[in-house]
C-alpha cells in the first residue's frame, strides 16, 4: 500500500476510499474527505480547497483487507457512490457476501 509522507522522519498510511483507489488502481475522482493513519499519536485536519485530509492517531488502522478499508471508508469518508460502483465492479460478489456477512 502505498503511504503518503507528511512530515520529516514520519510516514502515514492511506486508509479508507483512498487506500481502495491505490490499491484496485481505479480511474475515479478522488473522495472529498481523504484518510490516513499516522504512526504516532496524533489527529490532524487539513481544509483546503474544498478537500478534507485528515490523519488519525495510529490506533485507527482499520487492517489490510478490502473489507477493513472499506468499513473505514464508509464510517470516516462518507458515502461515495462512484467509488463503490467501480469497487463492487471488481470485487467477485462471492467474497462481496463474505464480507457483508463476516459483520454483525
Amino acid at each position: 500500500m502505498m503511504t503518503i509522507g507528511r512530515d520529516s522522519g514520519s510516514t502515514d498510511r492511506s486508509a479508507g476510499y483512498t487506500a481502495l483507489i491505490e490499491r484496485y488502481g481505479l480511474n475515479v475522482i478522488p473522495n472529498w474527505h481523504r484518510s490516513c493513519i499516522a504512526m504516532i499519536n496524533r489527529h490532524v485536519v487539513d481544509k483546503k480547497e474544498g478537500i478534507v485530509r485528515e490523519t488519525y492517531p495510529a490506533r485507527y488502522w482499520p487492517g489490510n483487507s478490502l473489507g477493513d478499508h472499506l468499513e473505514f471508508a464508509l464510517k470516516y469518508d462518507g458515502t461515495n457512490m462512484a467509488i463503490l460502483a467501480k469497487i463492487f465492479h471488481l470485487v467477485s460478489i462471492d467474497e462481496m457476501v463474505r464480507l457483508v456477512q463476516s459483520k454483525p
